[in-house]
């Protein structure tokens, strides 16, 4: 019979008063805090440069931000990407196939291509630099600060998507989509790769925050500006080799050893038809462009927020105080155990440490931080004696490791500021703790704070009281007669301030 959730309502004692005596809310019922009434515009303007991209140089571009309303709370780099038609090849006939090709090209962008494009981008207010990264960066700060509906949606807006990195993935019977010609339809060809739009998330420190927004009001003589490098268009695909293989357009994988499946080699191709990107451009019967490459459209997208008359007066009147993470990259080669100096100033928030192989150039292989060539496939050799079923593990393969590095230890002034650890502590049980998202298993994050992100300053070290500080890298070994070294990456997160007063603003402290 109804009634009996009372019994629980008068069981009440001692340990309900530490509970809910004299309690400070209830659950049924909530009262709203009073805003400050604004509105918001997204606005798309488009960059002064070159509208096109080179082959085998970078663009610059710039924008200045124009003072459409108030504040500015975060901003994209849109560009196009133009449809691929991946023409059909007829491997017998000479005059197609005069090198020999095995396979057909298949075109594919690489990953995360719309933050691969970014080779820099940066903001200036009155020609100071205030904050500066690259698309790694971008990628791999994803990665770490996201969780996975978050990085999902990221993930749709920088193209790295299957349709865009891997199309013969999600064409209705299974294989490549290649264009065959066909003239009874005029060789109206649907493209192998749809073009689209992308619209990269730039995280500039105010992005990250309603709090952190760029208050152009109260920057009222200086001008801010946004400057952007963007990458060559030989470094943003991949297409298949003479033999089959996943390469950059100007290169051609080789074998040194059959039985080091680890350590592949790279020569320059001989099939020069495709080292540009302009066969791809148009479809059956149509010539390839005279300059091979086409309009990107490079424009910022960026969301204004108009304030009340009071509220900008605030703004105008009051000296402001915004917190940036400045960012610097340092790289370092290395084919054994060695010590990387890190040249740095104010309290690090936080380092990504990043090794790759030397030869993921050849195969524009940028995600991969493994030291598997072909990551996720792990390096296979056949057993010598043929087993009855196609899954054998095979052959143990020499230095055939996931893991690029094996342990890791950072130390200032020669102090040790942790133990040595495996990097397996860095990528596993880091992000468990400190991170929201769950980055690639090969990246590295060393943090001095508790959270990330996090708008609230909760831990960093000081380096402008280190006068040395190292971080010890040591890799799992190389072959003997390996044909590849180790690049890192090092991307240090370093807390500054914006200060605003008087109509200018201007970093606190130099970098």
């Amino acid at each position: 019979m109804p009634g009996g959730g009372l019994y629980v309502l008068v069981a009440y004692g001692a340990q309900n008063v530490l509970l809910s005596g004299n309690p400070d809310f209830t659950f049924f019922y909530k009262t709203y805090k009073k805003y400050s009434h604004f509105a918001e515009e997204s606005v798309t303007q488009p960059l002064e440069g070159p509208q096109e991209l080179f082959t085998d140089q970078p663009i610059t571009l710039r924008y200045k931000i124009q003072r459409v309303a108030d504040l500015v709370r975060d901003m994209y780099l849109v560009i196009t990407l133009p449809d691929i038609y991946n023409k059909y090849i007829d491997l017998q006939d000479p005059s197609q196939n005069p090198y020999g090709r095995e396979t057909q090209t298949e075109f594919q962008w690489t990953r995360c291509i719309g933050c691969h494009l970014i080779r820099r981008v940066g903001v200036y207010i009155g020609g100071q630099k205030i904050q500066e990264f690259d698309g790694q960066y971008i990628t791999v700060k994803a990665q770490a600060d996201l969780d996975a509906n978050s990085y999902q949606k990221w993930q749709t807006l920088v193209g790295d998507i299957p349709e865009l990195y891997d199309p013969g993935s999600v064409t209705t019977n299974g294989g490549y989509p290649i264009v065959y010609p066909d003239p009874s339809n005029g060789n109206l060809n649907a493209p192998s790769i749809k073009g689209r739009d992308l619209a990269i998330p730039l995280p500039f420190w105010f992005e990250e925050s309603t709090f952190e927004a760029l208050p152009l009001l109260s920057l009222q003589y200086q001008e801010c500006e946004i400057q952007v490098d963007l990458a060559p268009i030989q470094e943003l695909y991949r297409i298949r080799d003479l033999s089959g293989n996943y390469v950059n357009p100007l290169y051609l994988q080789t074998t040194l050893n059959a039985t080091q499946p680890i350590n592949v080699a790279y020569i320059q191709s001989p099939e020069l038809t495709y080292a540009n990107i302009g066969p791809f451009l148009t479809d059956v019967g149509t010539p390839p462009p005279l300059i091979p490459t086409w309009e990107i459209n490079p424009r910022i997208m960026a969301t204004y927020v108009y304030l009340t008359d009071e509220e900008r007066q605030m703004f105008a009147s009051t000296p402001l105080q915004y917190l940036v993470r400045q960012v610097t990259r340092y790289d370092f080669t290395i084919v054994s155990r060695d010590f990387a100096e890190i040249r740095t100033h104010n309290p690090i928030n936080r380092m990504f440490i990043l090794p790759t192989r030397t030869d993921a150039l050849n195969r524009n292989d940028v995600i991969n931080w493994s030291n598997w060539p072909f990551y996720p496939a792990a390096p296979y050799l056949a057993p010598i004696t043929p087993a009855p079923f196609p899954n054998a593990t095979g052959q143990l393969i020499q230095a055939g490791q996931m893991l690029i590095l094996n342990t890791l230890t950072v130390f200032g002034d020669g102090n040790q500021l942790q133990e040595e650890k495996p990097v397996q502590y860095y990528s596993e049980v880091v992000p468990w703790k400190y991170l929201a998202g769950l980055p690639d298993p090969n990246i590295i994050v060393y943090p001095f704070g508790l959270h990330s992100p996090n708008q609230q300053p909760d831990g960093s070290l000081n380096s402008s009281r280190v006068r040395l500080f190292q971080v010890d890298l040591n890799p799992n070994p190389l072959l003997p007669f390996t044909n590849y070294g180790i690049n890192v990456a090092i991307y240090v997160e370093n807390l500054n301030w914006v200060v605003v007063n008087a109509g200018m603003g201007g970093l606190k402290y130099a970098l």
